[in-house]
């Protein structure tokens, strides 16, 4: 999408903001989400292709993943809770650094069992994924409303229970697909406030924040797919 058919699209939605303003937004929201897909590829790489990280992940698969859980949660909650940080850039940036490390941790840990060749198929097909539900969003310009949101959840929910009490290949199928479109609709529905298509768009002073809600969509669809 070029910046003038961007600015276009922007100022065709009703709200009084400038375009341009928002366009400025857009630009440091997409500069922050390209740098933290930069660090977790470059850690998934590490964990991938150098034999101490390697070492190290073998290490870390009993305790590792519910720590960085742990510390994954703790931030999300801080962040998610607490309005006023939100809008500390300074607090804001600190915070997202230390859940971006944690998730690329958590991409690195998955990446480091299985074979090189299938990481990267499963990167390109999350890509492909998102790539394309954006593109189709972007193309038809609906609207994804809460209940699609919601009726996701609680399928995500719902298959998360039956996986756990009937573990199977067919059913964790299910519970991966269910899992992808949880993230997928949420990333579209968060789309559109940061694009300015709802009229409860995010504040100027968030976009580090916005940033990270994007990263953590985009990250928990290529961890259903890496686990999958």
């Amino acid at each position: 999408m070029s910046e003038s058919h961007l600015i276009e699209f922007i100022a065709t939605k009703p709200n009084d903001e400038d375009p341009l303003e928002r366009m400025i937004f857009l630009k440091k929201v997409f500069g922050v989400l390209a740098l933290q897909l930069i660090i977790s590829f470059g850690i998934m790489t590490l964990f991938i292709f150098v034999k101490d990280f390697e070492i190290l992940a073998q290490h870390m698969l009993h305790c590792g993943p519910w720590i960085i859980i742990v510390v994954l949660l703790t931030t999300a909650s801080v962040l998610f809770c607490g309005k006023n940080i939100r809008q500390n850039i300074a607090i804001t940036v600190i915070l997202s650094v230390l859940l971006t490390l944690s998730y690329s941790s958590l991409l690195g840990l998955l990446a480091a069992i299985l074979d090189p060749l299938t990481v990267l198929v499963n990167i390109l097909v999350a890509g492909l994924l998102i790539g394309l539900t954006t593109l189709i969003w972007r193309i038809f310009r609906f609207n994804v409303p809460n209940e699609v949101v919601i009726i996701s959840a609680v399928l995500y929910f719902v298959f998360t229970i039956v996986a756990f009490v009937f573990p199977g290949e067919i059913i964790f199928g299910f519970y991966s697909s269910c899992g992808v479109l949880l993230f997928l609709s949420h990333l579209l529905y968060d789309l559109q406030f940061i694009i300015g298509d709802k009229k409860e768009e995010i504040f100027q002073k968030e976009y580090v924040f916005t940033a990270l809600i994007l990263y953590i969509e985009i990250s928990c669809v290529l961890v259903i797919i890496l686990g999958t």
